[in-house]
Formats: C-alpha cells, sequence, structure tokens
C-alpha cells in the first residue's frame, strides 16, 4: 500500500502546506514577489526536505482552488519502504529552502 507524506503522520502540520509559520504576507516589506506556480509545474522532478529527510517526488497533479501540487514519490523515493503522496504550496516551500527542481 502507498502512505502519505512523511511530514503528514507526524504531530506537525505537513512541511508542504507550510501552516503555522507565522510569516507575514504583508506588502511592502522589501521582499520580492512570490512565483505563483501552477499546471506547468506538472511532470516535473522535486526533491523536497521534510523534518524526516529529503525525497525525490513528481508532480502529478495541480489543485488551483487550492493552489497545491500533488506530488508522488512512486519509482523516486520511498518513506518507511514504500512510496508515498504529498499536497505541496510550492512556492512558500521553495522560499523556505525546502525544495529544489531538478526537471522533467
Amino acid at each position: 500500500g502507498r502512505s502519505t507524506s512523511p511530514a503528514a503522520t507526524a504531530r506537525a502540520p505537513p512541511v508542504g502546506k507550510g501552516k503555522g509559520k507565522g510569516k507575514s504576507k504583508g506588502k511592502g516589506k522589501g521582499k520580492a514577489a512570490k512565483r505563483r506556480y501552477g499546471e506547468e509545474l506538472v511532470g516535473e522532478l522535486l526533491e523536497v526536505t521534510y523534518p524526516e529527510g529529503t525525497f525525490r517526488v513528481r508532480v502529478v497533479d495541480y489543485i488551483r482552488q487550492r493552489q497545491w501540487h500533488i506530488v508522488d514519490s512512486a519509482g523516486l523515493s520511498t518513506w518507511e519502504g514504500e512510496s508515498f503522496t504529498d499536497e505541496l504550496i510550492i512556492s512558500e516551500m521553495e522560499d523556505e529552502g525546502a525544495l529544489v527542481f531538478l526537471g522533467r
């Protein structure tokens, strides 16, 4: 069977969803605007760092309403011996340095 992401089984919110970070989203703070990613990332290979380790995943879908990218580790990485899926907010993970784009 497949499992949810490593972060989803921890008591803390999944890293990919970026909840509870307390980061300001205000404008005019001198920061560059966040890059917004959408359907163009479907098929992209990523290296994602969770508290449990670093895993390779592929973007398999995009949920526009929530701005979540669905990733799957099948054939790329395993967690506790199984592949997993997760929902990520790519721009937040990129800002946190928890994500590397590896290509297609």
